[in-house]
């Protein structure tokens, strides 16, 4: 059977790789559709302050989905597993676009989020059962690509169709591609259905990760440096929008060519940083330069009461290259200094961006009972020259 089941892999790995490909573009299509729009669609039921509120809550219950989803794989397999979870997704998706129940909203909405980050565990394992040492970067370097892709024309469709057909058109057209994802996952049974799930041998004992911090200062700091990149993209991805089209007053149309341009970093800047920051300048300086450009755009953000479309679009321009700058050398820092062993640290690591959109909403909805939103990004400003501050006994990994 073992002999087998490699054959099978060698045979199909190209055919798999690809739905793989596509499974992943559906999937980040239908959450960057809602990225940046959902914050003035779920305003209209919620509010400014209780809307962070909700986002805080989404990703606090992502935390817990996160400790029990991988006893449903291992319960179901990976591949039914992935199937119930399209199919609650789907659900959750249609529904946001025909309820007008507040409440009904706001649990379909949490359900949405949570599944689309438990879908990308699921990928991650088929992906993982498809490479070895020698494709991995290639296999994971093109899996980013088609998710950065579905992410930089989302913006652009989203305008367009939230100011020709509303903001329901958005998660109409969400259901309707995973839907198609499911159909493309049930279509490749042959191919997917064996996926296996390596069940752990224990559980992470967070008391022991923790301890173990307290002894490696640079992996301390990259994981608070990680936490704090979350909070800017909290207030960044709910606030912004909101802001600009509310307050400056930009159509959806206008902010859709603003945010695939703000996007266009991420695509260009990563790979040459990462060449950059082993051949000239190390981890620490790109990081550093990162956040500095991110806390300069938030106090422009704050400042800024200009309606030049130019001007806001250069602002936010410039805060994705400091976040595309930090994001790539956290990312490389951190995987130079651990290895597969340290599940407990990785876990953590990787659960940043929960913790971290959890204390930006629970923030945002204290900060936003008082006082207007440019005072958001003041805060935001601070965090962010705090961290560069945190960070300066870093030692790069050379």
């Amino acid at each position: 059977m073992p002999i087998r089941r490699e054959k099978l892999k060698l045979i199909k790995r190209p055919k798999i790789i690809n739905v793989l490909y596509g499974l992943a573009f559906l999937i980040a299509l239908t959450d960057g559709l809602a990225g940046y729009v959902q914050s003035s669609f779920l305003i209209n039921y919620f509010g400014d302050a209780s809307m962070g509120l909700l986002m805080a809550v989404a990703a606090g219950l992502t935390l817990l989905a996160a400790s029990f989803y991988p006893r449903l794989i291992d319960s179901l397999g990976n591949f039914k597993s992935s199937l119930f979870a399209f199919f609650i997704g789907i659900t959750a998706t249609f529904l946001i676009s025909i309820s007008q129940d507040p409440l009904i909203i706001a649990i379909a909405f949490i359900v949405r989020y949570i599944v689309l980050i438990m879908l990308v565990v699921n990928l991650d394992i088929f992906l993982e059962e498809q490479s070895d040492d020698a494709n991995t970067g290639s296999i994971r370097g093109h899996y980013l690509l088609a998710i950065n892709s579905a992410w930089l024309c989302s913006p652009l469709l989203a305008g367009y169709w939230v100011d020709h057909f509303g903001y329901v058109i958005i998660y109409q057209l969400g259901g309707a591609l995973l839907s198609i994802a499911f159909l493309l996952l049930l279509s490749n049974y042959k191919l997917l259905h064996r996926s296996y799930w390596v069940k752990r041998h224990k559980p992470i004992s967070w008391l022991q990760v923790f301890k173990s911090l307290k002894h490696q200062q640079d992996l301390r700091l990259i994981i608070i440096s990680a936490f704090c990149l979350q909070i800017f993209y909290g207030w960044a991805v709910i606030y912004v929008p909101i802001y600009l089209h509310t307050v400056i007053g930009f159509s959806w149309s206008v902010l859709g060519v603003m945010f695939t341009v703000m996007l266009l970093p991420f695509v260009l800047f990563q790979l040459p940083a990462g060449l950059a920051a082993d051949r000239l300048w190390g981890e620490k300086e790109m990081l550093v330069v990162g956040y500095l450009l991110m806390a300069g755009a938030c106090l422009l953000i704050a400042t800024t009461a200009s309606t030049s479309l130019w001007l806001w679009g250069s602002i936010m321009f410039l805060s994705r290259s400091g976040a595309a700058l930090a994001e790539a050398m956290q990312e490389v820092y951190f995987y130079k200094k651990v290895n597969a062993k340290n599940i407990g640290l990785i876990t953590l690591f990787r659960q940043t961006r929960s913790l971290g959109w959890i204390f930006a909403g629970v923030i945002a909805f204290f900060v936003l009972k008082f006082l207007p939103l440019p005072y958001l990004f003041y805060l935001a400003t601070i965090i962010l020259i705090l961290n560069i501050i945190n960070l300066s006994p870093l030692k790069d990994t050379k």
